[in-house]
């Protein structure tokens, strides 16, 4: 007996073309790292309209991962309930045209409590009347997702999102509708809702050849886009990885990736025990990257006396320990890049400016002085790459107020105010300046 069309089709779909290695092909990719808690007398929904650029080279198909855990400062959390797709489609901008994705043949998915890396079938460029997905071309992912009436139940979500033109809504069935899921353009709803930040899938794909460099951000808050207040406007890219990524026009420029970047990160959120214990969820993402950026470190070192030698090496085990994982979890399909890591040098940290000059700033703590712990870490940094454990390190001293890393000014914030508002996190400038460096740096493999 043969195989229904349907069947045929889903079979067709899940196995997909290309170079046969999945990579996370958007610059808009974001782990989710936040939550959205309700006490529901009904099972919640809610929907969004993320945006998207592909990134690093043309397709052969588009996939979502979906994943059921939230990213957190110093390691991963389960939402404690099930999380339903109950719908998603891929929606081109040219044309104008949205394409159901299934799973496994299903128009929903459910996954249990921290359940992660559930990848759906493969959309294909011709259910748009296409032979390939050109790089640079826009699109959307429209998805709606409920999770169940438990007494209190928790929606894992995105904290920062790339553009203004995405705001998702959450609502009672009972007394809200979305009435376009499958539609084109902005979603509606008829009925009442509620803005919020929304659940947003990892978009994949695989390549129509070669395999181009995609790029797994992994940071704390400045990775997050702190102080990047203008990144929303601009829609390209919230914080200095995510820019880079885009570049400044991303119809031309799009990198492929994903930022995990968390507010108050530290590296123990991807190792534990002393560097012992990977996180098997997060490095499950590094396969659909063929190199890392790690900016950790800002959250290892406070305001107090500094480290000594002992603490400072079990803070640096952990960050070998990461790079170690990475390397490890890299995807060893034929034809997959050699995986590269780019670590960042830390930026610094004083007391919020009061004007915009090294002078309009005192000490945050002897930790982030000359000869202080901060000084070790990012000389550590430099040893690294001369012993090629890692492939390049980004300078950030530009930033700084002096060359000489003897000097205060060296620590210091060279244009105050216009540099940082609060001392610690970059201004929109920075940012964009940070993520010129950064792509330059990413494009030279």
């Amino acid at each position: 007996m043969g195989l229904s069309k349907t069947l045929l089709a889903s079979i067709i779909a899940s196995m997909g073309g290309g170079t046969g290695i999945l990579r996370a092909i958007s610059p808009a990719n974001r782990l989710v790292n936040n939550t959205l808690s309700v006490s529901p007398a009904y099972v919640l929904h809610c929907a969004g309209r993320y945006q998207h650029y592909v990134g690093s080279g043309d397709l052969s198909e588009i996939r979502l991962c979906l994943n059921n855990f939230i990213m957190g400062t110093t390691n991963i959390s389960n939402p404690g309930n099930t999380l339903t797709v109950e719908s998603a489609y891929i929606e081109m901008v040219s044309p104008a045209q949205s394409v159901q994705v299934l799973f496994a043949g299903s128009a929903s998915k459910t996954l249990t409590n921290g359940e992660y890396d559930v990848v759906s079938d493969a959309v294909l460029p011709s259910a748009f009347g296409l032979t390939k997905f050109d790089r640079g071309a826009k699109f959307y992912v429209r998805i709606e997702v409920s999770i169940p009436n438990t007494g209190t139940a928790v929606l894992p979500i995105i904290r920062n999102q790339d553009d203004n033109t995405t705001a998702a809504n959450y609502w009672n069935p009972a007394s809200g509708t979305l009435t376009n899921i499958s539609g084109t353009g902005t979603l509606v709803w008829t009925g009442s809702k509620t803005s919020t930040r929304g659940y947003s899938p990892i978009v994949l794909g695989k390549f129509v050849t070669g395999d181009p460099r995609t790029w797994l951000g992994i940071g704390d808050s400045i990775f997050d886009g702190t102080g990047d207040t203008l990144a929303a406007s601009e829609s390209i890219g919230n914080a200095y990885f995510s820019r880079a990524l885009f570049g400044t026009t991303p119809a031309t420029t799009a990198i492929g990736g994903i930022n995990t970047g968390e507010s108050y990160g530290k590296v123990d959120a991807w190792v534990s025990s002393g560097g012992a214990t990977p996180r098997a969820p997060l490095f499950a993402l590094t396969k659909y990257c063929s190199g890392a950026v790690d900016e950790y470190g800002t959250n290892a070192f406070d305001n107090t006396g500094n480290l000594n030698g002992s603490q400072m090496n079990a803070v640096w085990n952990l960050v070998t320990a990461l790079w170690s994982y990475l390397r490890s979890n890299a995807s060893s399909t034929a034809g997959a890049s050699a995986f590269k890591i780019v670590r960042t040098r830390l930026l610094l940290r004083t007391t919020t400016p009061t004007g915009n000059t090294p002078a309009d700033q005192t000490q945050y703590g002897v930790k982030w002085e000359a000869s202080g712990n901060t000084d070790d870490f990012n000389s550590r940094i430099d040893a690294a790459l001369t012993a090629t454990t890692i492939d390049a390190v980004l300078s950030t001293d530009f930033v700084r107020g002096d060359a000489n890393v003897a000097t205060t000014n060296y620590h210091r914030w060279a244009n105050g105010l216009l540099d940082t508002a609060d001392g610690t996190h970059p201004t929109s400038a920075v940012h964009k300046t940070l993520a010129a460096a950064l792509r330059s740096a990413l494009t030279t493999f």
